[in-house]
């Protein structure tokens, strides 16, 4: 079984390209697929491909993951479909080697260098947050001096 983290970030690093890689001609998919072409550039795409072309035969064996997949092809912007896939994806049973190849290139997509500004009381944030606070907008803090 692959673990949910990692599902979840395959989830994620494939759902922007599979209407590419499923040959989907749908016009959501090819909407999306030429705004994420744009952003993710061709190290994404490629990343993508080898995740697909080492789940896709474990992807075949399974109907519910194929059904999940085909889902988030047809519908690549919506967040409910992209956690079914990752749902999904958690109940396939792969290979020590395989999982080993899938954490290789999830960790190559968290070592890359991300810059991200934010301006005017906004938050950046180039990766993940968790378990911390987050405040945002401008904040006057005012001393009174006393005579």
């Amino acid at each position: 079984m692959i673990e949910a983290a990692l599902a979840a970030q395959l989830a994620g690093l494939l759902a922007p390209f599979l209407p590419k890689l499923m040959d989907t001609a749908a016009a959501a998919g090819t909407k999306v697929l030429e705004s994420v072409a744009g952003k993710a550039g061709e190290a994404a795409w490629n990343k993508a491909v080898r995740v697909w072309n080492i789940l896709r035969p474990e992807v075949e064996k399974e109907p519910e993951v194929a059904g999940a997949i085909q889902d988030v092809a047809q519908n690549a912007e919506d967040p409910d479909a992209k956690v079914a896939l990752a749902w999904q994806l958690k109940k396939l049973t792969v290979p020590r080697e395989t999982l080993a190849e899938l954490q290789k290139i999830v960790a190559e997509s968290k070592s890359e260098i991300r810059i991200t500004t934010a301006d005017r009381g906004g938050v950046a944030i180039g990766g993940s947050v968790s378990g911390g606070t987050i405040t945002a907008g401008y904040h006057e803090t005012s001393k009174k001096s006393e005579p």
